[in-house]
């Protein structure tokens, strides 16, 4: 591991949410973003594990790396702020990346929402990355 990419990591470790979030909209199966190699970022989807229902990174590019997945391939849950008291609110998964050099071509993250138990998802979202 490169020098740059492990003060990146440590970075993110203690840092909150990045600076280049990338929300995917609930209506939308694919998506382009554009990153600066080096820098870290994040992409977003909505979603609600009281259902059972969890986002996995399922494909990425060798010139991405995934900086904070679950041990089961999951991303970070962070639940939407609700009144007190109230159980079952849904959220957003986030899965962080860094490409730490540019790339030629768009790169692809594939997520999938589905029950870990289930080996079809309910939904699928494709994100391409342009690398500059």
């Amino acid at each position: 591991m490169s020098f740059k990419l492990f003060l990146v990591l440590i970075a993110l470790a203690f840092c909150g949410k990045l600076e280049n979030t990338f929300l995917v909209p609930k209506d939308q199966s694919q998506v382009t973003v554009s990153v600066k190699a080096g820098e870290p970022f994040s992409v977003e989807v909505e979603g609600n594990p009281t259902t059972g229902y969890l986002w996995f990174l399922t494909k990425q590019s060798n010139a991405l790396t995934a900086t904070n997945l679950e041990e089961d391939g999951s991303g970070a849950f962070t639940p939407q702020k609700v009144a007190k008291g109230f159980a079952g609110a849904g959220g957003r998964f986030n899965f962080d990346f860094v490409a730490p050099k540019p790339t030629n071509d768009l790169v692809e993250i594939e997520l999938e929402y589905r029950r870990p138990w289930e080996p079809e998802a309910i939904k699928k979202v494709v994100v391409k990355v342009h690398v500059n």
